[in-house]
């Protein structure tokens, strides 16, 4: 009689936890969502076990066929597969690891943005494969078309090996093996002087002057730039403050006497909210419909602008909040030929 009403319940329950006919939740998946980490965990060991024990009760007391296959292939198989992940796998180990190699990275001054797509790549890898080995991880590689897709999953990879074998976890230091392919970087737009002049002359509003003034004098993304609010804004030091860069740390970005001007213009009396009331979408459309480069190429053109008046790379680099100097590398190297001329031409004259 106790095993009928096992029997029973389970069936009742596989009918509660099937979505209905409209697509909408079943009562106990909503409930399921109500619940604590804590009794999650023991509804589902619950659950389990009961699983493990009726299907141990159908084989001895009906046998293999029928009624215990079914079951088999419904529910039990399933959780057996549960059981075998645990042994093989580790996941919370895994899951620990991750997470210590997240921190390491964050901590040590990288970029929390990078650290987090790593993270989620990890993450992804894992559920492809349980135990993965080097061939594994080049056939999880390729499970995408796209090229940069899988350049950063390689990179994500060689970064969580590279810090295994750093903290003592060898099973896992073959990792940095793997190739990360080389993209060809294309020329990119970059904003010039006279870019910033034919701008100037196709804005027809304040806050599009401001706007351009700033993109010239800072080089700030246009995430940013939705997000600046007067209160940041030093008008008498000179500077705005980035609460909240793509590294994840706060930085100081020193403004142009114009774009001071321009703002003072633009806020009038306000001492407080967003300085121009615009999305970073709506920043992106305006920029398209006055006909002038995107924000990413002003930023570059900034940093050029910056590097050829004989900024420092330590200040660009700072200014820009780029945490590493990869970036300042690149526009110099642009920039050495036209520099090595320059300084010909000056030692020429004296």
């Amino acid at each position: 009689m106790l095993f009928m009403k096992k029997i029973i319940l389970l069936f009742l329950f596989s009918f509660l936890t099937a979505q209905t006919d409209s697509g909408s939740l079943s009562p106990v998946v909503t409930y399921w969502k109500t619940l604590t980490q804590e009794e999650k965990e023991t509804f589902l060991f619950s659950y389990i076990t009961q699983v493990y024990e009726t299907h141990t009760e159908l084989k001895s007391s009906v046998g293999y066929g029928g009624i215990t296959e079914w079951y088999y292939e419904n529910r039990a198989e399933m959780v057996y597969g549960i059981f075998d992940q645990l042994e093989i796998v580790r996941i919370s180990d895994m899951v620990q690891w991750i997470d210590e190699f997240y921190s390491d990275w964050v901590l040590s001054g990288k970029s929390a943005v990078a650290g987090t797509a790593y993270k989620k790549n990890l993450i992804l890898l894992f559920k492809y494969c349980t135990d993965p080995q080097l061939l594994d991880i080049k056939n999880w590689l390729v499970t995408t078309t796209s090229k940069e897709v899988r350049r950063k999953r390689a990179q994500s990879a060689r970064a969580f090996g590279v810090w295994c074998e750093k903290v003592g976890l060898e099973e896992f230091g073959f990792w940095k093996q793997i190739p990360v392919q080389k993209i060809e970087i294309q020329p990119q737009c970059t904003v010039v002087e006279a870019d910033y002049i034919k701008a100037l002359s196709q804005c027809t509003t304040t806050r599009d002057t401001a706007l351009v003034e700033m993109l010239w004098s800072t080089g700030m993304r246009r995430e940013a730039l939705a997000r600046a609010c007067i209160e940041h804004v030093d008008f008498v030091s000179g500077y705005i403050m980035v609460p909240s860069s793509k590294n994840g740390r706060p930085r100081i970005v020193p403004l142009s006497p114009k774009a001071r001007q321009s703002l003072r213009r633009l806020i009038g009396r306000q001492e407080t909210g967003l300085l121009f009331n615009m999305t970073g979408n709506a920043i992106r459309l305006r920029l398209q419909r006055m006909g002038i480069p995107s924000a990413h190429a002003w930023r570059r053109g900034w940093a050029v602008q910056a590097l050829r008046n004989g900024v420092s790379e330590t200040s660009v680099r700072a200014a820009a909040g780029w945490s590493s100097g990869a970036m300042v590398a690149r526009y110099t190297s642009a920039l050495a030929g036209e520099i090595a001329v320059e300084e010909f031409k000056r030692s020429w004259l004296m």
